[in-house]
């Protein structure tokens, strides 16, 4: 059954949930909660106001309404594990710090999550620097009981790895992103640069030759574990030795209705970025050659000689699949965010052909406004990447098919996040700005559609910290397809300074892109986060409502609970 949209109650009453005989809230919102009564009344609980914790949970910091919180628990995890001894050569046992983080739930186990980060561990326990001055190479992470613990890994094939891999031989990788199949298969992809394969000869290079420099080569791993190890990783893209040639901020998705994966990058040839894709029919075992996302003009090495029209420049390409099956990709765009359709002409896939995906012409979807900090993003140092993300209602419900952007831009208190939709990618709702209450910056905001419609928006927030430049994981969401939003929350405990984070080249980093994925009983956060001293990987988990706790903290309740259970 469906849940059903609760109005959401004053937040005067939440707190008193967890206040005094007088109903006055706790001083301090941070101590555990031991569980509820068999007859509790679940309508007096907001939807996703209850973040689980090493104890219990507690109830989520309302934006601008929080307090102090308490040192001796968490109800945030680390997930990069502290570095003990720099000159013990433990990958997994510790961790230098991450950044630029992807993560996705299992939708077939919802305790199960992976993600991961660009790491610098490497440089941290050993005297290697391949990337400046440090070395990055993709970090991996996992978890079975819904995000409250993490084990720690790289992929393999990093220098000094003894572990086979076929990525040995490559300096540096970056720009994790992770994906479930709907069969439970977890999907790692990233880029790898500085290096050349050692396993020469590999049939599935796309000109047959080996050991080519990987400037531009794409990497999937696949892990069917549950996401502790990789037993396969394949290729797309080497780049031909071509200098010229230089892919960026890739992204893939996964079919839940079949064996077809697409992805997408901006390949800089030539300082002319092209939108780029490459598709597998079997799971990701072979790709197809990589041509422009619709048709470009022939650059030997990447377009494989098609001709045709000039594809449209940017950065920043997400595809998604509908419910119908067809891909969309939204990029940043010169003129907005640009949008396209791909017909994956199922009628033939359904006869076994593997006929390439035929995009149509892109088109400007929404023009976001400029970024107007006032607040944080004048004092700080590190990149602030400006995007647009992009989200597909695929579960058939009251908006099937609905499409969701967010960016940042300016709006009423400095940089904001905005949202916008639409049924049919052709009239776009005008532009709302989530986070319009909130006196400071946000940016880097990412978004996500449950199986119950709820769309989910995260971001970072420096309202925690008005006129210094700390931030924290923001959050809200709609019940409603993007009518009306939920009061903003802090999900993080500790504010922190990005500025403390790195890049690889030594600068000031927190990376381009946080995470949230949500599944039918919990919405989870994966983010950087200084208050440490340096940038680490942290993880949160808001629960939809108090059922979902039997499953989240079974110490409190009794039982599993399915994804059909009956909500308030």
């Amino acid at each position: 059954m469906r849940l059903t949209p609760i109005v959401l109650v004053a937040l005067s009453l939440l707190a008193g949930c967890f206040g005094g005989e007088d109903g006055t809230s706790d001083p301090v919102q941070d101590e555990p909660v031991s569980g509820l009564s068999a007859d509790a009344d679940l309508t007096t609980y907001a939807p996703f106001s209850l973040q689980l914790c090493d104890q219990g949970y507690r109830l989520v910091q309302v934006a601008m309404q929080a307090t102090a919180a308490s040192a001796d628990r968490s109800c945030d995890f680390r997930v990069t594990k502290p570095l003990e001894d720099p000159t013990r050569f433990d990958w997994q046992g510790q961790h230098g710090p991450g950044n630029e983080v992807s993560m996705a739930v299992d939708p077939n186990s919802p305790l199960t999550l992976a993600g991961g980060a660009k790491d610098y561990t490497v440089s941290y326990i050993s005297d290697t620097a391949d990337c400046g001055e440090y070395t990055v190479w993709n970090g991996h992470f996992w978890s079975h009981d819904g995000g409250r613990t993490w084990a720690n890994d790289l992929v393999p094939g990093f220098v000094g790895d003894p572990r086979p891999s076929p990525l040995k031989g490559n300096l540096c990788n970056t720009d994790p992103v992770s994906v479930f199949d709907s069969d439970g298969t977890y999907w790692h992809n990233g880029l790898n640069y500085r290096g050349a394969r050692e396993d020469v000869g590999d049939p599935i290079t796309p000109t047959g030759d080996g050991g080519v420099l990987t400037g531009s080569q794409i990497f999937f791993a696949r892990s069917t574990d549950g996401a502790q190890t990789f037993d396969r990783i394949t290729f797309a893209s080497y780049g031909q030795n071509d200098p010229g040639i230089f892919n960026d901020k890739n992204w893939v998705a996964v079919d839940p209705d079949s064996d077809h994966m697409i992805h997408t990058w901006t390949n800089f040839y030539a300082a002319a970025p092209l939108i780029m894709y490459v598709e597998s029919f079997d799971a990701g075992a072979t790709w197809s050659q990589p041509v422009p996302l619709t048709p470009g003009p022939s650059i030997p090495g990447i377009t494989g000689g098609q001709a045709g029209l000039a594809a449209p420049t940017g950065q920043f390409s997400m595809p998604q699949y509908d419910a119908d099956g067809d891909v969309w990709v939204i990029w940043s765009a010169a003129g907005g965010v640009a949008i396209t359709r791909g017909d994956r002409h199922r009628d033939l896939i359904e006869q076994d052909e593997r006929v390439a995906t035929v995009f149509e012409p892109a088109r400007i979807a929404v023009t976001p406004g400029g970024m107007g900090g006032t607040g944080c993003l004048t004092k700080a140092d590190f990149r602030t990447s400006v995007y647009p993300v992009f989200a597909v209602d695929t579960y058939g419900a009251d908006h099937r098919n609905r499409k969701y952007l967010a960016w940042p831009a300016a709006g009423v208190t400095g940089t904001g996040i905005w949202v916008s939709h639409s049924d049919d990618a052709l009239t776009w709702t005008a532009p709302v700005e989530v986070t319009k209450d909130l006196p400071e910056d946000q940016f880097m905001s990412w978004i996500d559609v449950d199986p119950f419609g709820t769309v989910h928006v995260a971001y970072y927030d420096c309202s925690v910290d008005v006129g210094g430049t700390n931030m924290t994981m923001g959050y809200t969401y709609s019940l409603d397809g993007g009518d009306t939003w939920a009061p903003n929350v802090w999900v993080g405990q500790i504010p922190f300074d990005g500025d403390l984070g790195h890049h690889q080249s030594g600068v000031p980093f927190i990376g381009d892109y946080i995470a949230v994925d949500a599944s039918c009983q919990a919405v989870h956060f994966f983010w950087a986060d200084t208050r440490h001293g340096r940038s680490d990987v942290y993880a949160a988990t808001l629960l939809r409502d108090p059922l979902a706790m039997n499953a989240y903290a079974p110490e409190l309740g009794s039982g599993g609970v399915s994804c059909d259970y009956d909500g308030p």
